[in-house]
């Protein structure tokens, strides 16, 4: 049904979402004419400088965005204010700061009019050189453009050919005020404004760009691409991003040698990001033939890479400062033996941990080991992460044949003694990795869980056991079994099951509890009764399975608050058994989902 606004000539249909242009024009109609145009012409550029467009044309980061009905715009939509009344085109064109972020058009004559009204401001400016068949309007946009290097701020180029030779040149010139430059994808043939003591482009030259801030370089990057980077602008770079995709077996810019002579020149660097995603095996490296390189205001790490090559990058880069680890690493289980004790080195360098998530363990073995750690400050009252948590590590391990065994072999090394809290998603994990994650986990209060078998070990691995070395348990005092006694997460208060199958359907039907619900609350009483703070508080269920009113009797007569269940209790034994994945639970496929293996009899 269409909705009127102002005339009867002026209709906004559902069915079709308006145009930028025709939604201003429908608001503007809307309003009383005379208020609008008595609206001051300084707040009225302030609301343009607010519209989305505008807003994505000025992040160096993000161009991408949404302005009407969900589809994505096209650049400089934010022109349409210009076309609402003759007001707003009068104050838009008189505001040379609106006219300051420009994407380079196909039209010479529309480029050097936005260039011609934005006055001698600084420029940001984003070039996107994707046509097909080549554009050379475009080309002439970017020529006139270039043209004006020593005011661009930023400047963005994506292209999928090498640029003019025009260009090439003008890329030589002065750039004072350069802030940030990000090129993807070609930018100069092989050759092109490039000796053995220049950057290419020699824009890079820290005498042309005293002032660039970030530096982004990305796509095919190949050792005969003509790009190199020498002499960067060591008191000004901050941060630094390398992408490089190439094919596989291809030989791709810049090798780990050429790499840490790069970043020997920028001692002022903050933030590091090196994502060489390229199939097949790294190139091998000489770690003894390179000089490790210092970073001492690195406070972001992130690599993406073969694992071998991360490991060596890890071991070669000194990072006092480091704040935030993010490691990508493809055929992990071969170079296992090497990545984790870097990982764990780095790692040990942050702030403690307060919050790990671990993920992984699903039935699909494609499927990458996933660890992720928080610092946060702040706790709600369910001890769970807030949401002003910042981004510790974040650790992505490809092409393992083990999971658990990468767990055995990582976690001892972590210094994870001040996690609070535990999150755990995945099914089949093992007794052993469940003991490597947790044995050191003294400080945690709340364990977190997800999955339909996750559970599976929990009466194994929270039960009291004697220690090692006290032989005569029966002849021990009190006092003595409780100081010797080995206890997993001492300081545990809450458990957090999703998504859980908590019992056999056997046992459900029958209102009773199965061998594993018996376990597992003769535990949670045994470490109630202890008087020692080792008692579980609270347990929440939230779209678990197969909980029948014994089973939920049994856990709130041994945890000592309360168990919450968003389940009516006289309904569980009537409503049919649904597993997470929104299947119904069909006994003859029993074996598809070892139950005999995981929840026992």
């Amino acid at each position: 049904m269409p909705i009127r606004c102002g005339t009867k000539a002026h209709l906004v249909h559902l069915d079709h979402p308006p145009s930028p242009t025709a939604q201003l024009k429908a608001m503007s109609l809307s309003l009383n004419t005379a208020a609008a145009t008595r609206l001051p012409a300084e707040l009225l550029q302030q609301i343009f400088f607010a519209q989305l467009g505008f807003v994505a044309a000025r992040d160096a980061v993000k161009s991408f965005h949404r302005c009407v009905a969900e589809k994505a715009c096209g650049p400089m939509c934010w022109i349409t204010v210009s076309h609402v009344c003759a007001y707003w085109r009068e104050v838009a064109l008189r505001c040379p700061t609106l006219w300051s972020c420009i994407a380079v058009p196909s039209d010479p004559e529309w480029m050097a009019e936005m260039l011609r009204r934005s006055c001698a401001l600084p420029l940001t400016v984003d070039a996107k050189l994707v046509d097909r068949p080549p554009n050379p309007g475009r080309e002439r946009s970017l020529e006139l453009m270039l043209m004006q290097l020593y005011r661009i701020r930023t400047l963005r180029i994506t292209s999928v050919r090498p640029v003019s030779q025009r260009c090439a040149e003008l890329l030589n010139g002065p750039a004072p005020v350069l802030r940030c430059l990000r090129v993807n994808g070609v930018l100069l043939k092989h050759g092109d404004a490039l000796d053995d003591t220049s950057s290419s482009p020699a824009m890079l030259a820290r005498d042309k760009a005293p002032n660039l801030e970030e530096l982004s370089l990305g796509g095919d990057l190949r050792a005969d691409s003509g790009v190199r980077i020498r002499g960067l602008c060591a008191e000004t770079l901050t941060c630094l991003r390398i992408c490089v995709h190439g094919r596989t077996g291809q030989a791709c810019w810049p090798p780990v040698p050429e790499l840490m002579q790069i970043l020997a020149t920028v001692p002022s660097l903050e933030t590091l990001v090196f994502d060489r995603r390229v199939a097949g095996r790294a190139e091998p490296v000489d770690a003894d033939a390179v000089m490790p390189q210092e970073l001492p205001r690195l406070h972001t790490l992130s690599l993406s890479s073969h694992a071998a090559e991360c490991a060596t990058l890890l071991n070669l880069l000194g990072t006092p400062s480091l704040r935030v680890l993010c490691v990508w690493a493809s055929s992990a289980s071969r170079h296992l033996d090497t990545l984790a004790p870097a990982i764990a080195q780095k790692i040990r360098v942050l702030e403690p941990t307060i919050a790990l998530e671990v993920a992984g363990f699903r039935k699909s073995p494609h499927e990458p080991l996933w660890l992720l750690g928080r610092v946060s400050n702040e706790s709600n009252a369910a001890n769970t992460v807030s949401t002003r948590s910042r981004l510790s590590f974040d650790i992505t391990l490809h092409n393992l044949r083990d999971h658990g065994a990468a767990i055995v072999d990582l976690f001892p090394r972590l210094s994870l003694g001040e996690v609070e809290t535990l999150g755990v998603e995945g099914d089949r994990i093992p007794e052993a990795a469940w003991i490597a994650m947790v044995e050191n986990l003294d400080k945690a209060k709340a364990l977190m869980l997800d999955g339909l078998y996750t559970p599976a070990h929990l009466p194994e691995i929270l039960r009291v056991r004697p220690a090692p070395g006290l032989v005569d348990t029966d002849a021990a005092t009190p006092v003595e079994a409780a100081e010797s006694a080995i206890c997993h997460l001492p300081n545990l208060r809450e458990i957090w099951l999703n998504s859980a199958c908590l019992s056999r359907e056997t046992d459900y039907r029958a209102g009773q509890l199965g061998a594993w619900a018996t376990r597992f609350c003769e535990v949670l009483r045994e470490r109630a009764e202890r008087g020692d703070g080792t008692g579980l508080r609270y347990m929440r269920l939230r779209q678990c399975t197969n909980i029948s009113p014994a089973l939920l009797e049994a856990l709130r007569s041994v945890v000592l608050d309360k168990v919450e269940s968003p389940y009516p209790e006289e309904e569980f034994l009537e409503a049919d058994i649904v597993l997470p994945t929104g299947e119904r639970y069909d006994p003859r496929g029993r074996e598809t989902f070892d139950w005999d293996e995981y929840m026992p009899v």
